[in-house]
């Protein structure tokens, strides 16, 4: 483990434990990508898409308008590099027909380290049940991977709220 990895599970750790008392605080665990319309001819599309990895969540409700978030992560990227990132966001969820069950949607924009460091963009969708949330983002390649060599990349994620 490199030592800037390490360095950022001491402060993602540290934050964790000290968040909670100033806003809703949720652990996110990373597993999977999918990409889609990569080039053959051109490109080696052998991405790596089992991608484990974990990271934190801060959230603040807003008085209507959903919840404004922050997050950092650690993860394996699909090139099978270890990469980190920060991002912010905001996310809207409504109440299904079970009070327990939601449904929602949200965007999220930062910054990636890795082999690339790049900026990246991700709308997704979830499904929550109690604390528990779903995630599954898709975006166009260029709001996340500037290689362009996959069309579309997809993701999915769990997102366990601590409060």
């Amino acid at each position: 483990m490199c030592a800037y990895t390490r360095k950022f599970l001491l402060l993602l750790c540290a934050t964790g434990f000290s968040l909670p008392l100033y806003a809703d605080t949720a652990l996110l665990f990373f597993g999977a990508s999918r990409h889609w319309g990569c080039d053959q001819s051109r490109y080696n599309c052998e991405y790596r898409e089992f991608n484990p990895g974990l990271g934190l969540e801060v959230a603040k409700q807003t008085d209507n308008w959903g919840k404004i978030f922050a997050r950092l992560g650690h993860y394996r990227d699909s090139y099978g590099d270890q990469a980190n990132f920060f991002g912010l966001g905001l996310r809207q969820d409504w109440a299904l027909s079970h009070p327990e069950w939601r449904l929602g949607v949200g965007f999220m924009a930062g910054q990636s380290t890795g082999r690339h460091n790049r900026t990246i963009g991700l709308p997704f969708v979830y499904i929550a049940r109690s604390n528990l949330a779903i995630e599954m983002g898709l975006a166009p390649a260029q709001l996340s991977d500037q290689d362009y060599r996959a069309k579309y990349i997809g993701t999915l994620s769990v997102r366990w709220d601590l409060n």
